[in-house]
């Protein structure tokens, strides 16, 4: 336990020194979006091209790795989206519920899964990562159309009752076709110019192609790799100084706790008992399921309208008792890989 809080205290002062300089007004608000930016498009890819390409291939089959971390978000997803029904808050159920299930995985997970279990974990990150974007996303996305769609369509019956039967089926159905086709798109659209998501292809092709990497493309991608983690924890740190604690505390503390709490022991027993993983992937699994809630999920709430200030405050908060929770989990799966 004391080696874990050794190797974490270290992240957690960055994040501070970040969150005093952003509150001081030491780095102007402007800095957090260039090293975003720089961890995003250069350092995160550098990283995941230079260990996949450099890792051995994984025996453990993609679907059981897959199917021990969505479902949990999957579970979780259900039960913030009837928890908000029930409040009265049915309309900002798909944001409540993305919120809960979208973690930190890209800016946090990986370089933090990477630097505390090795690269031999590599493949087990990647695997995860091709899915959580894309399917959290689209899923949020269709969540929220049929919502809206369905919303719509009621008015319309009320408005116009002498319409068949028939036709509000049709009407309905065309509706529901038409939100899971641009939900599709958007999510395509996104993912083709993804820098991650490619980075993880070009990482797995040159594996497969038994290529690997030249000693100087080598270095030069671990260089970058290594700015990475410093780099994201600080971006956190002033993130936090500009995200506010706000929102219904009930929203806020059940997303916190569905993310931080139940989702990573849901994924730990799946992992474990149901799809009898090694002790690695169950780490790495239950580590990325515990991240906090990630920043993008306020975007998907400021893009809809929908619980912006209970997502806002979900991610300061999720954020900082992650320190607590993260260390829990690296103490508790951690120490059976050693």
């Amino acid at each position: 336990m004391l080696t874990i809080v050794h190797s974490i205290a270290p992240l957690v002062l960055i994040i501070v020194a970040g969150v005093v300089a952003g509150r001081t007004g030491f780095l102007p608000p402007t800095f957090r979006k260039a090293l975003s930016d720089f961890c995003f498009y250069f350092g995160m890819p550098a990283l995941l091209i230079r260990t996949i390409a450099t890792t051995p291939p994984n025996t453990t089959a993609a679907h059981l790795i897959w199917g021990a971390y969505l479902l949990p978000a999957g579970l979780v997803w259900i039960v913030a989206s009837v928890t908000a029904r029930e409040d009265g808050a049915r309309h900002e159920a798909p944001s409540i519920a993305m919120a809960s299930a979208y973690g930190n995985v890209i800016m946090l997970g990986i370089p933090l899964a990477l630097a505390q279990f090795g690269q031999a974990s590599a493949t087990t990150v990647a695997f995860i990562v091709l899915v959580h974007s894309p399917v959290l996303f689209l899923v949020a996305s269709l969540h929220s159309e049929l919502s809206e769609g369905l919303k719509i369509s009621r008015l319309q019956e009320m408005a116009a009752a002498s319409v068949p039967v028939g036709g509000v089926a049709v009407h309905r159905g065309r509706m529901i076709g038409a939100s899971l086709f641009r939900a599709t798109r958007e999510v395509s659209i996104e993912l083709s110019t993804n820098p991650i998501i490619l980075a993880i292809a070009v990482g797995l092709a040159l594996r497969m192609a038994g290529i690997g990497l030249d000693p100087i493309s080598g270095a030069a991608l671990s260089l970058l790799g290594q700015a990475t983690l410093p780099c994201v924890l600080l971006a956190m740190g002033l993130g936090l100084s500009a995200f506010q604690l706000k929102g219904e505390a009930g929203a806020v503390g059940l997303i916190s706790f569905l993310k931080l709490v139940a989702m990573p022991a849901m994924a730990w027993l799946l992992a474990s008992y149901v799809f009898h993983l090694e002790p690695r992937e169950v780490a790495v699994i239950t580590l990325l399921s515990a991240m906090p809630t990630g920043a993008n999920a306020y975007v998907f709430a400021s893009r809809y309208g929908k619980a912006e200030a209970s997502v806002s405050g979900a991610v300061a908060m999720s954020t900082i008792l992650s320190i607590v929770t993260v260390t829990t989990v690296l103490a508790t799966v951690g120490t059976r890989l050693e």
